[in-house]
């Protein structure tokens, strides 16, 4: 427009006081127009409209409404407050665009992977189902055409040994009908004394032998076996075909690797406080420290005039370890950053497992120097808790009769404990839970297809979840804070060999020491995994 037009033709027109007018110069020029605020009419006065905006009251005001109820108040001018409300609605525009939308985005996209995940999983329990129901019918048919075929060949003895003896009753019933006709022509010649005796001694000789050997005796005919119905209960059929367990469905991903210029990997141990992680190799007397929030960066190895057979070891509330030896020791000792020292005797029993609480109590089980799987009256099997300050035993638990060899020891936030037990030589176990006062709560003894249940190690998540490490089947046992099984888990589905201990972090993330296999001896792994259960 020109500046006539400007001035006092566009003026004229309906709303053009709502219009914005900028130069040509500024045209597609990110600049900031002036907005004049449309005119609008007051919901309480006729014929007024809003002049200016009261901040005491939230709200618009008209001149009438200034002057009869708004005195001494905080007013915004109209262009004022429209350009804070132009502000505040381009934050919440901005807010929507770059925080609401993109965060409900991935958690649409979240949903829709669990849809596409969740229909896949449910497709592949339909056609297992589908599957094992045509393996059963097919076994079905296999053994019902069994026990026909035995069937029918039995039947066809019995047809065969039947059909003999019919030919022989026949026999003796065509031989009788002919004796009796020469019998008869016999008695009407019966003058003939040579005659009659002859055929008398032929009839008695004949009469005996019949008698004797076509006699039936039912007991010798053979038998049919009978059918026995088997009950078919609900829990045979379950047993059998197999059932929905509606329990958690668990999957992994391995997020980190690590060769360890070692063996083996027998015990490890996360300091959730310190974000490190150690490791130890119970027969190489080696023992290392990792950062676990970088590529697990090597930080130190355990230095000391003596060599340490690590057994057990777990980190205090100050980084430091504490550790027992597998060779039978009354000692317990504390790696710092110095070196190795004694920390406490417990003579005359050896201390085995070790924990520090979150609250950085220390627990320990001891045993005698007996022999571990025959105790007696005599022996001691106890699990004492230690204050770390004064080093002074404050509470024991469990007692000889119920604990065997407790190689583990866990506790939740709940100062619940739970005990790896090893009953047996062939490192056969259980878990023991025990409430804070020592009583004991449940004991899970496994569910594998075989009878063992090994475990090595255990670790208790987040959400009270127990995983316990099954080193010779090669599972890990997920268990509920009850006892409850959830479902086992086969590390070998991803790859990892030779399991044999377990820790977790902060973040749930679970980290797995391994054997090295005979091939690369000195080339144990070390295996970090996150984990979802759904």
């Amino acid at each position: 427009m020109c500046d006539t037009c400007t001035d006092k033709i566009h003026p004229k027109f309906k709303l053009a006081e709502t219009h914005s007018i900028i130069a040509l110069k500024d045209i597609g020029t990110p600049i900031v127009c002036a907005l004049k605020p449309k005119r609008v009419p007051c919901r309480i006065h006729d014929n007024q409209t809003y002049c200016i905006f009261c901040q005491s009251c939230n709200q618009l005001v008209c001149p009438i409404c200034l002057s009869q109820s708004h005195q001494k108040h905080q007013f915004l001018q109209l262009e004022e407050i429209l350009k804070k409300k132009i502000e505040q609605i381009k934050t919440f525009d901005a807010q929507i665009e770059y925080f609401i939308l993109p965060f409900y985005q991935k958690e649409s996209e979240k949903i829709e992977k669990y849809f596409i995940d969740i229909t896949e999983h449910f497709k592949d329990i339909r056609n297992r189902i589908i599957t094992q129901e045509e393996q059963l019918i097919a076994e079905i048919k296999t053994q019902k055409l069994s026990m026909i075929e035995e069937l029918e060949e039995r039947m066809a003895l019995v047809n065969n040994f039947i059909t003999e003896k019919r030919f022989d009753i026949e026999n003796i019933i065509e031989n009788s009908s002919v004796k009796r006709e020469c019998l008869s022509d016999i008695l009407r010649n019966a003058r003939d004394v040579e005659l009659l005796h002859e055929t008398m001694k032929e009839t008695e000789k004949w009469l005996s032998t019949v008698n004797d050997d076509a006699q039936i005796r039912m007991e010798d005919f053979p038998r049919l076996p009978s059918f026995e119905f088997a009950t078919i209960k609900n829990e045979t059929i379950a047993k059998l075909f197999g059932c929905l367990q509606c329990g958690v469905h668990m999957s992994t991903k391995i997020e980190k690797s690590l060769s360890v210029g070692i063996s083996r990997i027998s015990k490890l141990c996360v300091n959730k406080r310190s974000k490190e992680l150690w490791l130890s190799s119970g027969y190489s007397f080696e023992t290392r420290k990792y950062a676990i929030h970088t590529d697990l960066q090597l930080l130190q190895k355990l230095q000391d005039k003596k060599e340490y057979n690590i057994y057990d070891m777990a980190p205090t509330v100050n980084g430091d370890i504490l550790f027992t030896i597998i060779e039978l020791d009354c000692n317990m000792y504390i790696a710092t950053k110095d070196g190795v020292e004694h920390f406490r005797s417990f003579s005359p029993l050896f201390p085995r497992a070790v924990h520090v609480s979150t609250k950085g109590d220390i627990y320990v089980s001891l045993r005698d120097n007996g022999p571990i799987f025959k105790t007696n009256d005599k022996g001691a099997r106890k699990i004492v808790i230690v204050n770390f300050n004064d080093k002074i035993e404050i509470k024991r638990l469990g007692h000889k009769k119920l604990l065997t060899d407790v190689t583990r020891i866990k506790s939740d936030k709940n100062n619940c404990v739970y005990l790896i037990d090893i009953i047996s030589k062939k490192i056969n176990g259980r878990i023991i839970a025990m409430s804070p006062d020592g009583l004991t709560k449940w004991i899970y003894e496994g569910k594998t297809d075989t009878d063992s249940f090994t475990p090595s190690d255990l670790v208790v998540t987040n959400l009270g979840k127990l995983i316990v490490s099954d080193v010779h089947n090669s599972l890990l046992h997920i268990i509920d804070s009850i006892g409850q099984f959830i479902q086992t888990f086969s590390l070998k589905t991803i790859g990892i060999l030779n399991s044999l201990c377990i820790d977790i972090d902060n973040n749930d993330d679970l980290y797995i020491g391994c054997a090295s296999d005979t091939k690369t001896p000195e080339t144990s792994k070390l295996y970090v995994i996150s984990f979802t259960m759904s």
